[in-house]
């Protein structure tokens, strides 16, 4: 029988990936900063969120690809990088082989244990108009990634809510099972990188629930400084402010009780072997 691994003991081993992280990118100057709910706790709590369970940085597309080429050459023998090749998501994790998730709704990855979520940024057209349908698009496409994975895709707590998913997913459903995921995550990989030679002002993550929340100067990516998260000092962009705001509005706010719940649903267990 697998032993499940508990929060605090999760969080212990995803501080470990992160702080290995931190060594990569620091002895290959790699560029990198605490992004989303890691950024938040790193200002608002100097550590995770309260009752969070998952760590995020990312990394202008130039360090991204460094960094993935750095990972694939590395000998840690703990560690193990997934990306879109492997898994279902279009960004990397970094995870610990010694363990292994399951995620409810989610079928089992190879490789996938407890992580630290790597995303890339990429270009984002400055035309008002055309990035319109850009972010379109893009959230499009990870629609099709979602109903492509998920075969109960329509599932709610609620059931109205059910009901109006199954309406509107089930097209998508139909063609992303035809197309198939990697076929799916192949179009996305290339319509993120669509813009990237081409000099733009702007750019993010867009298959992501944040939407045009997640368009942000790429000058951001110039300059950064230092904060505290789980007693390491990490990298974070310099605007981190303007981002939090950008995301989470006055950010500074907690949440009501009733909303400081993980938007994560998995289960981490020790591998028998280890």
């Amino acid at each position: 029988m697998e032993q499940i691994i508990s929060l605090e003991e999760s969080k212990k081993i995803q501080t470990e990936i992160l702080a290995y992280l931190d060594k990569i990118c620091r002895l290959h100057d790699i560029k990198y900063s605490l992004a989303y709910g890691s950024l938040l706790g790193a200002v608002r709590h100097k550590a995770y969120i309260p009752w969070d369970d998952d760590i995020d940085i990312m990394l202008y597309r130039t360090h991204y690809d460094k960094l993935m080429k750095v990972l694939a050459e590395d000998s840690n023998y703990n560690l193990i990088k997934i990306d879109s090749s492997k898994y279902y998501l279009a960004y990397a994790k970094l995870c610990d082989k010694r363990t292994f998730l399951s995620e409810d709704g989610y079928p089992l990855i190879e490789g996938l244990g407890l992580f630290v979520d790597i995303f890339p940024m990429d270009n984002i057209p400055d035309r008002p108009f055309i990035r319109f349908f850009y972010v379109k698009k893009m959230y499009l496409l990870d629609r099709l990634r979602y109903t492509s994975v998920l075969r109960q895709y329509y599932l709610s707590t609620n059931l109205f809510k059910s009901l109006v998913k199954f309406v509107l997913y089930t097209p998508l459903a139909i063609c992303s099972k035809i197309m198939g995921t990697k076929k799916v995550l192949l179009i996305t990989d290339r319509a993120m990188q669509k813009y990237n030679n081409i000099k733009t002002t702007n750019c993010g993550h867009l298959p992501n629930k944040f939407g045009y929340k997640e368009v942000f100067p790429i000058e951001w990516f110039n300059n950064f400084t230092e904060l505290e998260f789980e007693g390491k000092m990490l990298f974070v962009i310099a605007e981190y402010d303007k981002y939090l705001k950008l995301l989470y509005g006055n950010y500074m706010q907690l949440p009501p009780e009733d909303k400081r719940v993980s938007n994560h649903v998995f289960t981490a267990y020790w591998r028998n072997n280890s």
